[in-house]
């Protein structure tokens, strides 16, 4: 799919759920980062037919072949640079067009990042409100990589620390977040921190704001891992008792 505002293309693959039926509507489960995120599809799809996750559309967007998407600065562009084109694309062209083909149930929808992709869901869970259309129920954040040296440059960067005005725009808080990390990954990014939080002081620092603002509809969890290893594990868990 091509994006006007991000002058890019992304490739978005569908999974539908076992004996998927036209005339039912199904949760999406929308992962960015593709990249990382392809072998988690056949896990949940096997967890699915074994009846242990409810049945879901899985969507995974991810960059063009020709671009290498492991590349930091590549991801950063688009999730922390440009993350409200972004959110753009997704609220207003894909989500769309993936109703329009199969019905979503977004009562129970789910959008996930992680690392700069939480750093992109984080950015998504609090300027949903902006938009007529709401695809997302749910918003899961893990490892947020508030510290990122391609995060830290952008124009509002600290807007992040106040929740970009979402609780200065409305008086409660009608979505669920499950914020999530791994308890031994502070030390994988050290030399980044600098003067900033570092991963799981950001995610405490979060939890404390949330508190502030009287936000009951979230949850965070710690996991035993390091940056990024817990993530698999944690996203069959979490559909699991969806």
């Amino acid at each position: 799919m091509y994006d006007e505002e991000l002058d890019q293309s992304f490739v978005v693959h569908i999974v539908t759920p076992p004996d998927f039926d036209a005339d039912e509507s199904y949760p999406a489960l929308v992962m960015t980062d593709a990249v990382w995120r392809f072998s988690d599809a056949p896990k949940l799809v096997e967890s699915m037919k074994q009846g242990k996750t409810p049945k879901m559309i899985i969507v995974t967007i991810g960059f063009e072949y020709d671009m290498d998407s492991w590349d930091n600065e590549i991801r950063a562009h688009v999730l922390c640079d440009k993350k409200k084109e972004f959110l753009d694309f997704i609220t207003d062209n894909l989500m769309p067009f993936v109703n329009d083909m199969y019905k979503l149930d977004t009562s129970k929808s789910v959008l996930f990042g992680h690392s700069q992709g939480g750093v992109f869901s984080h950015y998504a869970a609090f300027n949903y409100d902006r938009y007529e259309n709401r695809p997302f129920a749910k918003y899961i954040i893990g490892s947020p990589a508030f510290w990122s040296p391609y995060f830290t440059c952008v124009d509002d960067y600290n807007d992040y620390m106040i929740e970009y005005g979402f609780f200065d725009r409305n008086s409660s808080y009608d979505k669920e977040i499950f914020i999530t990390g791994g308890d031994e990954e502070d030390v994988d990014y050290a030399d980044y921190y600098g003067d900033n939080y570092t991963t799981l002081e950001g995610i405490e620092q979060l939890r404390h704001r949330l508190e502030k603002y009287g936000v009951t509809s979230f949850e965070v969890k710690l996991y035993h891992s390091h940056h990024y290893q817990y993530v698999s594990d944690m996203i069959l868990e979490y559909v699991s008792r969806q």
